[in-house]
């Protein structure tokens, strides 16, 4: 299953670290990436977490309210979901 990639930043970001993760972890059998639109504002995002092994959460420095954030953090715990980390960008 692969590593959703998601997080209240702009879906381009998303992208970008979707590529960097794949083409740095290429070499790890099974190891796969996703990234989708926040969460918590997006209900195909919420249906597809259950196709994945985790999420990583991706957040920018200054922009993302801590509010958000929490929401996040919520509603992937509602979903009973992994949390695999979170990156800041």
């Amino acid at each position: 299953k692969p590593i959703m990639i998601t997080g209240s930043v702009d879906l381009k970001i998303l992208e970008k670290i979707c590529e960097l993760l794949t083409e740095s972890c290429k070499a790890e059998d099974g190891l796969s990436f996703q990234y989708a639109n926040n969460i918590v504002l997006s209900s195909s995002t919420m249906n597809e977490v259950s196709n994945c092994s985790g999420v990583l959460l991706v957040e920018e420095n200054g922009k993302s309210s801590l509010d958000m954030v929490e929401q996040e953090i919520e509603v992937i715990k509602n979903l009973d979901a992994a949390i695999l980390g979170y990156v800041m960008v």
